[in-house]
């Protein structure tokens, strides 16, 4: 398709690799319609044509940009954008290493999912007013983004928006934002950015705000302060992990958590979330907790014991893994512990009470246990429970055991 005083085309039909031509290069081709930037797929030899560094994608009428439209196009600094311009495709914009900065205009009304993939370069984002929206991955790997405005139009920040975006310095989240998606500022370290640790040291999450997903904000190695509205709904697991945080606060009319002693809960104290890494010597949960959460212990090195009430449950996935406690004693409510629970930590010794059912895999594997009496209501021994425990001499095994897994 024309777009002013350039042409936009794709070599193959596989969406493999894009140019842009000036119209002197007298090749083109009538595009399909004029609201939208189609591709030509018959032209050939066009590796030597110049770039140039700003682009503008006119006349006015375009409405659209399609799939791939600019996906790899080095040259380009700056593009201007027709008042008409309503949708931008799918990774239009990837890995285009040479773009600095990029405002979204405000007739946007959505942008693809990737669709700044691996802009290296890109440090500054003004997204306009007519999104509601920032889709998976839109800015992943974007390592030298550092300032981003992100209007009160936008409701939903998606799957792993941000991941690996580690310029963050602040994060300004607006009133009217509703949902944080999976791992949307989760920090990953790849080839490309091994030697860069994340700088985002505050967050207030705001009452608008219903849905905090899982791994949201993990790995956010700098980030210590976080402060959670009156409206969240759902606090998804591992949504700090590896963030050292030292200080959280739930506000008062929040109806569904609350934050006691470095631990956030359930509003009613049955079910426990997360727990900052701070938190440190004998910690007593209260009476009345069920559920202890995937991982929601991690990284708690400075925890010496752990005192579980009679009414938990369920002890989930990795919950106490690596931790420091050295002697648990499991009340008779336990009836489940989950896969890798307490691995690879320096449990020494296990008291279990008559009414656990299942030990799932891995739960205690590579701890520092010398002896073992699983009690008769054990049903289910999960492969690997207890695997590595070189000092493991004594092992009494209950009457009620169906099944043994590997390597038990």
């Amino acid at each position: 398709m024309v777009c002013g005083e350039f042409i936009i085309l794709q070599k193959g039909g596989q969406c493999s690799f894009y140019c842009i031509f000036p119209l002197k290069s007298r090749i083109f081709k009538e595009f399909e319609t004029k609201k939208r930037v189609v591709f030509d797929t018959t032209l050939k030899d066009w590796e030597d044509e110049k770039m140039s560094k700003v682009w503008d994608i006119s006349p006015e009428g375009v409405e659209e940009i399609g799939n791939y439209a600019f996906y790899m196009v080095d040259g380009c600094q700056e593009y201007n954008f027709p008042s008409t311009l309503k949708t931008i495709g799918k990774q239009a914009f990837a890995h285009c290493y040479g773009l600095r900065e990029f405002t979204i205009p405000d007739t946007v009304t959505s942008i693809g999912e990737n669709c700044f993939d691996l802009c290296e370069n890109l440090k500054t984002v003004t997204i306009g007013s007519g999104l509601t929206e920032i889709p998976s991955q839109a800015f992943i790997e974007c390592y030298s983004l550092s300032n981003i405005d992100i209007p009160s139009t936008i409701k939903t920040i998606g799957k792993q928006a941000f991941l690996g975006c580690t310029e963050i310095k602040s994060l300004d989240l607006k009133e009217g934002l509703k949902e944080i998606g999976n791992g949307a500022f989760y920090f990953s370290t790849t080839e490309y950015n091994e030697n860069d640790l994340p700088e985002l040291t505050s967050l207030n999450i705001p009452n608008s705000v219903e849905y905090l997903g899982d791994n949201a904000f993990a790995n956010q190695s700098a980030l210590t302060t976080v402060s959670i509205g009156s409206g969240l709904t759902y606090f998804g697991s591992g949504a700090f992990d590896g963030a050292p945080v030292t200080s959280l606060t739930i506000s008062n009319d929040n109806q569904h958590f609350t934050a006691d002693n470095k631990i956030v809960y359930s509003k009613d104290k049955e079910e426990l979330y997360f727990a900052l890494t701070s938190l440190s010597g004998e910690v007593t949960l209260p009476s009345g907790l069920k559920v202890i959460n995937e991982y929601d212990f991690e990284g708690c090195k400075s925890i010496t014991a752990m005192n579980f009430p009679e009414s938990l449950e369920e002890i989930k996935e990795g919950a106490f893994v690596s931790t420091k406690i050295t002697n648990l004693e499991f009340k008779s409510g336990l009836k489940k512990i989950g896969d890798g629970a307490f691995s690879m930590g320096f449990v020494k010794s296990i008291t279990f009470s008559e009414g656990i059912e299942s030990i799932g895999m891995s739960a205690f594997s590579t701890t520092d246990i010398t002896e073992l009496t699983l009690p008769n209501s054990l049903k289910t021994l999960g492969e690997g429970a207890f695997s590595k425990c070189i000092g493991l001499t004594s092992l009494k095994l209950g009457n009620g055991l169906e099944e043994i897994g590997n390597h038990a």
